[in-house]
């Protein structure tokens, strides 16, 4: 039985406090973000070993970032090296140091040495904790794939955050973050979040948190300042083209995300029903709502994934499911380019309801997912702009001490073999989002109506609705 893997935001995804993240170029790109993309997951692992999967096996993610897989030599820096390490700070490297075990790759000798020299001849001896040392080896050679912003070494402290951000249920500002080179980019708010609030919007960058430049950090350690406990305050100062840097002073509160909402888009009887994320639970409460929206008299629906940095795998086969009635939803290509099909689960709700997708560059991994199928097997026609380009799929690996490596494992296709890693999906009817508009939410028009429709000007939603309204 597959476990259930996750995405995360690419820029897996990483939501931050949510924060994962998605830079949205006014343009759609063939290659938005190259070195940035997310992975699939897999349930066979290749050959070789050593692995070590945590029993039962961890979830297996889908996230705004990249993916590429070279393990081999990961256990290896997790576990023996983890050893050494204390061997080295406990009176060995005094004693001559640590000599590389024969069995190892002749090139760990240099890096013995290195440790060594650094034990016997670093000058403020306070600092030399072999537990940061050896994460900070970790990640160097996680970095050295190539994977950046996906593909990466966790601290326990981030497993931690790591596993709580697709919960439904996350204290920080409400926002979904991503690195994109050295830039740490908003890729999406949550609803009525203090982020909203405070006017952050995607594709801003995020500069300095609480006056600290964020220069040299990684996206976990960027996350973990901007999260907090509720009521107190972080200050970030926001970078925003064509606009000079400024500063926001924004208080944390509880978030509460939620997976799946939708409304009847005012004066049609288009169901607009919008997934913010693909967390635990989302293909239920996607049920819900259709089961909802058709008994409020919809006869079509908009499904809108727009800035939805994917999930859990399975919630997205499960989504998919609801609208088609057979075949693939994607297939999987392991390191040794074995591909296997995964097919459309059963209990389909909605595979006669007229369809279209609205998707943008901050619709990556498990949205991906969903728009490839729907538009490979004609189910759907996509509006709006070229999606990240997540590619692969994470497995967790769990270490010894409660850390974790992040590894992407095996690579999705569509379900006719269409590549999205580094390309991303192509709408059939490209419709950018001028710059002075907003996207329409399913609350924003609740509560709004036709006013918070027209104030939005969301060129996209409007094409679509047009195009289903014609297709009648």
């Amino acid at each position: 039985m597959d476990p259930t893997w996750r995405e995360h935001p690419a820029a897996d995804s990483v939501p931050a406090d949510s924060v994962p993240a998605d830079s949205v170029p006014a343009e759609p790109l063939h290659d938005p973000w190259p070195g940035l993309n997310p992975a699939p997951d897999t349930a066979d692992l290749p050959a070789g070993g050593p692995w070590r999967v945590v029993d039962p096996p961890r979830p297996r993610r889908i996230g705004l970032g990249v993916a590429l897989v070279v393990v081999l030599a990961l256990a290896f820096s997790a576990g023996a090296a983890v050893d050494r390490a204390v061997v080295a700070t406990t009176g060995a490297a005094s004693a001559g140091g640590v000599a590389a075990n024969p069995s190892e790759p002749p090139q760990f000798k240099t890096f013995w040495e290195a440790w060594n020299i650094i034990q016997q001849h670093y000058v403020d001896r306070s600092a030399l904790d072999p537990t940061k040392l050896m994460y900070g080896a970790t990640s160097g050679m996680v970095d050295a794939l190539g994977d950046t912003g996906h593909t990466r070494f966790l601290t326990p402290q981030e497993v931690t955050a790591s596993h709580q951000s697709l919960s439904g249920s996350i204290t920080g500002i409400g926002a979904r973050m991503a690195q994109v080179g050295s830039q740490f980019v908003i890729q999406s708010v949550v609803p009525g979040s203090p982020a909203e609030k405070a006017g952050l919007r995607s594709g801003d960058t995020v500069l300095q948190v609480d006056g600290k430049a964020v220069d040299g950090e990684t996206l976990d350690q960027v996350v973990a300042g901007i999260r907090g406990p509720a009521g107190t305050t972080v200050q970030l100062q926001i970078g925003r083209p064509g606009q000079s840097p400024f500063t926001v002073a924004i208080v944390r509160a509880e978030i509460v995300v939620p997976a799946v909402s939708w409304v009847l888009v005012p004066g049609t009887k288009v169901a607009d029903i919008r997934i913010e994320e693909f967390s635990k639970g989302s293909s239920d409460d996607l049920k819900s709502a259709l089961t909802a929206a058709t008994a409020a008299g919809a006869t079509s629906v908009v499904l809108d994934l727009r800035d939805d940095p994917g999930g859990y795998v399975d919630e997205a086969i499960g989504v998919a499911s609801q609208f088609l009635p057979s075949g693939v939803v994607y297939q999987e290509r392991d390191a040794s380019g074995v591909t296997r099909p995964i097919s459309v689960q059963p209990g389909q709700q909605a595979t006669d309801l007229p369809l279209a997708v609205l998707v943008n560059l901050g619709s990556a991994s498990a949205s991906e997912i969903v728009a490839g199928a729907l538009q490979d097997a004609g189910r759907a026609t996509l509006y709006g702009e070229t999606t990240f380009g997540t590619g692969t799929v994470l497995q967790e690996f769990d270490l010894p001490d409660g850390s974790a490596l992040l590894v992407g494992t095996v690579e999705w296709l569509t379900p006719k073999g269409r590549q999205i890693w580094h390309h991303g999906i192509t709408p059939d009817v490209i419709v950018a989002l001028p710059t002075t508009s907003q996207l329409a939410t399913p609350d924003d028009l609740r509560s709004g109506g036709t006013a918070a429709l027209t104030r939005a000007d969301d060129t996209q939603l409007a094409a679509a609705v047009a195009g289903l309204n014609a297709a009648k």
